[in-house]
C-alpha cells in the first residue's frame, strides 16, 4: 500500500513541476501563429509567465493589421480564462460593447460569462443536443445600439437568446 502512496505521490510531483516549468510564454507565441492563418493577431506589451497561468496586460486585438479591440488584462490558466476591461478600437467603438469582464471556463455547462455596458452574457454548452446556447440580459436600447453584433439574437421571456448548433 506504501508503495502505491508513493507512485501517486510521484505522479502529481511530476505532473505539478511539468505545468510550473512548461514555457507558458512558447504557447500563446504558437497561438498567435495559429491566429495569424485567419488575419487574427494578438499585439501584446507585457507577458508574465506565472506557475500555473499566463497573464498578458496591455494588449491589442488586430484584424487584417487593423486595431479593432484593447484589453487591459487577461489571464489563461488551467481552469479558465479571464479578460477584463476589452473595448473596441476606432471605428469599431460602435460595433464591438466594452465588455468588463469575460470568463471562459474549459468546462461543459456554463462555459462563458460576459459582464459590461451591454449587459450581462452566459454562455451554455449542451454535449448531449450538440448545441452552443448564449443567454444575454440586455435592454432594448442596447440591442439596437450594437444591432450588427446583437441581429441574431432571439427574445424569449425576458432575456435575448442566441443557439448554436455544432
Amino acid at each position: 500500500m506504501k508503495k502505491f502512496f508513493n507512485i501517486i505521490f510521484l505522479v502529481l510531483v511530476f505532473t505539478a513541476s511539468f505545468v510550473i516549468f512548461f514555457p507558458k510564454e512558447k504557447l500563446f507565441y504558437y497561438a498567435q501563429k495559429k491566429l495569424s492563418a485567419y488575419n487574427i493577431m494578438i499585439e501584446s506589451k507585457n507577458i508574465k509567465s506565472q506557475p500555473f497561468s499566463l497573464d498578458v496586460k496591455k494588449s491589442y486585438i488586430l484584424l487584417s493589421g487593423s486595431r479593432v479591440a484593447s484589453i487591459k488584462h487577461f489571464n489563461i490558466s488551467l481552469f479558465k480564462m479571464n479578460f477584463e476591461d476589452v473595448q473596441g478600437i476606432g471605428a469599431f467603438k460602435r460595433t464591438i460593447p466594452t465588455a468588463k469582464e469575460i470568463d471562459i471556463f474549459y468546462k461543459p455547462g456554463i462555459f462563458a460569462k460576459a459582464d459590461g455596458d451591454f449587459g450581462e452574457i452566459i454562455g451554455t454548452l449542451d454535449i448531449k443536443k450538440k448545441k452552443i446556447i448564449f443567454k444575454a440580459k440586455i435592454q432594448q436600447a442596447v440591442k439596437n445600439k450594437y444591432s450588427m453584433l446583437f441581429s441574431k439574437f432571439k427574445k424569449v421571456g425576458d432575456v435575448y437568446v442566441y443557439e448554436i448548433t455544432l
